[in-house]
């Protein structure tokens, strides 16, 4: 595996987040669109490639668990923040917690990324794709943390760095296998609610149409690579 390639994606990872205003899509049509297509991505990423390539077959219940975390985490801290919290103070609450998992989150799917390149190169372009475009799309955007952290530079370029940063620690820290899959199902839990949560428009918004151009488009990516 190319450490280049491994710290390439992460520049591109800091260069999306802190330009990341500047990708916004202001055409409220088109970024459904593009959010439908790119949720049609993450799912059909989801659940053909990242579970079947992470399961580790002899501690499949283990994998799981780590998956439901994940997702239970990120909704328990959300669903606390707004039943606790009003107004201002909720605006403010939701923003720390989004920063905090902006953050932790970016440094996990980092040493994930350097898991899968490590197993080979295509894998860990497919992992990236997805989450670099929810990261574009969504409320996982640099423009939703908080504010007065996202205006102090040096803060913003720490926090556009965290992918860099989890890249780095995934090359030069030994991290056993087990606990890399571990992390990938913790992963996976945390981006199937942020999908559902924030990717996929709601109610009547959205384009079923890119929906399933998304999903068909990874199937046909996987697809190619099998043969």
């Amino acid at each position: 595996m190319s450490y280049a390639i491994a710290i390439t994606l992460g520049l591109i990872a800091f260069f999306v987040h802190y330009y990341s205003e500047s990708f916004f899509i202001k055409n409220k049509l088109w970024h459904i669109q593009a959010k439908s297509f790119a949720a049609g991505i993450a799912i059909a990423y989801i659940f053909l490639e990242l579970i079947p390539r992470a399961l580790p077959n002899e501690k499949a219940l283990l994998f799981f668990f780590f998956i439901l975390f994940g997702f239970v985490l990120h909704h328990i801290l959300d669903k606390y923040i707004y039943q606790h919290a009003e107004g201002s103070k909720l605006r403010r609450e939701l923003r720390e917690e989004h920063t905090l998992f902006f953050t932790i989150y970016h440094i996990l799917v980092g040493i994930a990324l350097v898991f899968f390149l490590r197993q080979d190169i295509l894998g860990g372009l497919f992992f990236f794709t997805p989450v670099i475009l929810h990261d574009l799309l969504s409320s996982a955007a640099l423009r939703h943390v908080y504010e007065p952290i996202k205006k102090n530079k040096t803060w913003r370029i720490l926090l556009c760095s965290t992918m860099l940063i989890g890249v780095l620690i995934g090359l030069f820290v030994l991290i056993p296998e087990s606990l890399n899959r571990g992390l990938t199902g913790f992963i996976g839990g945390i981006l199937l609610y942020a999908v559902a949560r924030d990717t996929l428009p709601r109610y009547r918004e959205g384009s079923p149409l890119y929906f399933v151009l998304g999903v068909l488009t990874m199937i046909g990516f996987l697809t190619v690579t099998l043969f």
